[in-house]
């Protein structure tokens, strides 16, 4: 048998066929132990519950070993772990909610998010499910890069991709991941998951609970009750083996942007890599003949520096210099050159802060010179122009837009935002001036971007009062977006609300209502429920809120999903007929016989024939599904 060390450098693919050639344990308890802390912590995030979160890991590992010699085309086992993980946390969070009463918890449990939320408390509880929305190959390499810490180098090899392209995938796939949250309601940019992945999301699980699991799998993969046996020997661990204190307890609490910028041991790093780049800097504008042995930055650090470069101890400290708008230009050059991008954001974000309106026009020059060489830095350029939007607003607008005619790109949008955040009123006069240009509406996106974050009534208000705009569903998105950040779904329901019940903005106030309900179905159906029971009869309800709700309740209870539409008095016949029958289609789907009995039950009622039809369809679709 190979060495331990040999074996738990194996790719997945040799690790898997040795476990099918041979039944190697050792094989096998290599795997668990590298995807244990995927598993377990992508467990607890949907779960909720560290013991159910040790029980499921248990069965996808077990899972693992029964269905090895189907996986061994597969080059990392990652994105397969996730998704089994994700599965089995839907079933067992089925069971658990089959044993507890469903019409309390339609009816009882209202929503908590009055108080406001942080992005990363709205983002956590819908990760896996962006994460397993990706294509295969984007959330192998997420998942290989943030969840199991991989290098760049360990990463190419495992999907055989060079290091470059395989860092421009990740690059690609976070910005869908982002984009993927945002269609959830969680408003995130990709700078910002970066650095919230960054923080490390998967769980630290120690060896012991690794051999245990490992074994506990194999057992249960032989039919052995391996779940008494992984549970009864957790138990046994003490406190100190087995804290792995979840993640999800750890980062909820704080803001995703404040979490690296708060950690002491983070922001150190950064002011060592500030001190540094300004020291190549001055080295490198010396000549060779004149440089010293010894030299010390225009940043100096402290006593320990200033006694290697300066004889005289007597001499004052001086104070920081400031560098000049060519030598911050020049250090925006080397962060924007750096081949990682989770360091690329951090080098980038520290740059910020010294930002300024007399340096920003030679950073936009070194964007500029990047792109004279090929490279385009889209999104960091548009995080740049939004900062100096918000210092000079008229400048960093007129460099976005150039020598050009004023159009409706990612630059100028973002520009126009950071005006718009600083100063809305002259931002919107300048866009009210573009009264010709045919990207007019386009554009008043960014202006409603940034007015929103400093004064958001100002800014609906805005986008109210443009019935006609071509980009009014995107004015809503944004809208909608932001009042989630600032005050959660209370803050969104009080948007809506806000809306005028006039003739210019009735689609506009119904398609609000769809979208609020959409984002509280990805959070507490039970309160969407609830809202929907208030403003039963209203018109905004003739949209698809009350079938997207039904069909989410659906999910962990049917039959009261079923009792609540027909307690609504407002629904239409196509909506009852189309919201009930899907209902009876999924629960015929779950469980072919408690639907056949309540259909039976039901014989009478005006939409039997649609509901019949839909459950026969769902029993069928049942019957087809591969198992």
């Amino acid at each position: 048998m190979r060495a331990i060390e040999t074996i738990s450098n194996s790719p997945d693919a040799d690790l898997l066929g040795e476990f099918n050639a041979t039944g190697s344990e050792a094989a096998f308890r290599a795997l668990v132990e590298r995807h244990l802390g995927l598993v377990l912590g992508t467990a607890a995030r949907r779960t909720g519950d560290r013991a159910l979160a040790e029980e499921i890991a248990q069965t996808v590992f077990a899972i693992l070993a029964r269905k090895s010699h189907e996986l061994v085309h597969h080059a990392a086992l990652a994105g397969w772990l996730h998704r089994a993980t994700a599965f089995e946390c839907a079933d067992a969070l089925r069971r658990r909610r089959a044993h507890s009463d469903k019409v309390k918890h339609l009816t009882e449990h209202l929503s908590h998010d009055a108080d406001g939320e942080s992005v990363w408390r709205e983002t956590l509880p819908l990760l896996d499910e962006a994460i397993d929305a990706l294509p295969d190959s984007d959330r192998e390499l997420v998942l290989l890069r943030f969840f199991e810490r991989r290098s760049f180098r360990e990463i190419s090899k495992t999907i055989g991709k060079s290091e470059a392209a395989s860092q421009k995938q990740a690059e690609r796939a976070l910005q869908k991941l982002g984009q993927s949250l945002r269609r959830r309601g969680v408003a995130i940019s990709t700078t910002l998951l970066v650095s919230g992945l960054a923080a490390k999301v998967a769980e630290a699980a120690p060896a012991s609970l690794a051999a245990t699991v490992s074994q506990g799998a194999l057992a249960g993969a032989a039919g052995v009750a391996a779940k008494t046996t992984l549970l009864n020997t957790i138990a046994a661990m003490s406190y100190t083996k087995t804290k792995t204190a979840l993640v999800v307890a750890a980062i909820a609490a704080i803001p995703l942007a404040s979490k690296w910028r708060d950690n002491n041991r983070l922001e150190n790093e950064v002011q060592e890599l500030r001190h540094e780049l300004n020291a190549a800097l001055e080295l490198a504008d010396t000549p060779r003949s004149k440089r010293p042995v010894s030299f010390r930055t225009r940043f100096d650090r402290g006593p320990e520096t200033r006694a290697v470069a300066t004889p005289k101890a007597a001499d004052p400290l001086p104070g920081p210099v400031p560098p000049t708008s060519h030598e911050y230009a020049r250090m925006w050059e080397m962060a924007l050159f750096s081949s990682d991008p989770v360091q690329r954001s951090i080098e980038l974000s520290a740059l910020l802060k010294d930002l300024t309106p007399e340096n920003a026009p030679a950073v936009a020059a070194a964007f500029e010179r990047a792109k004279s060489k090929g490279l385009r830095f889209n999104e960091e350029r548009r995080l740049f122009l939004r900062a100096w939007g918000a210092l000079d607003g008229r400048a960093a607008v007129a460099n976005a837009v150039g020598t050009d005619d004023v159009k409706a790109t990612g630059e100028v949008l973002a520009a126009l935002a950071g005006w718009a955040a600083r100063d809305p009123y002259t931002a919107r006069t300048w866009v009210d001036s573009l009264e010709d240009n045919k990207d007019q509406e386009r554009i008043a996106l960014g202006l409603i971007d940034g007015w929103s974050t400093t004064d958001f009534h100002g800014a609906a208000i805005y986008a109210q009062s443009r019935p006609r705009s071509s980009s009014r569903n995107k004015f809503r998105e944004l809208l909608l977006n932001r009042a989630l950040l600032s005050g959660g779904v209370s803050g969104a329901q009080n948007w809506f609300y806000s809306i005028p019940d006039d003739q210019h903005n009735e689609v506009y106030k119904r398609m609000a209502f769809d979208e609020v309900i959409e984002a509280m179905l990805y959070r507490d159906p039970a309160s969407a429920a609830r809202w929907i029971d208030q403003l039963d009869g209203k018109p905004w309800l003739a949209g698809s809120a009350i079938g997207k709700t039904a069909a989410k309740l659906a999910e962990s209870a049917p039959k009261e999903s079923l009792d609540w539409l027909m307690s609504l008095d407002g629904l239409t016949d196509k909506q009852a007929a189309s919201s009930l029958g899907s209902t009876v289609g999924l629960w015929a789907q779950q469980d072919g016989r408690a639907a056949g009995n309540w259909l039976s039950a039901n014989r009478n009622h005006p939409h039997y024939d649609s509901m019949a039809e839909r459950y026969t369809a769902g029993i069928v679709k049942e019957a087809l599904r591969p198992r």
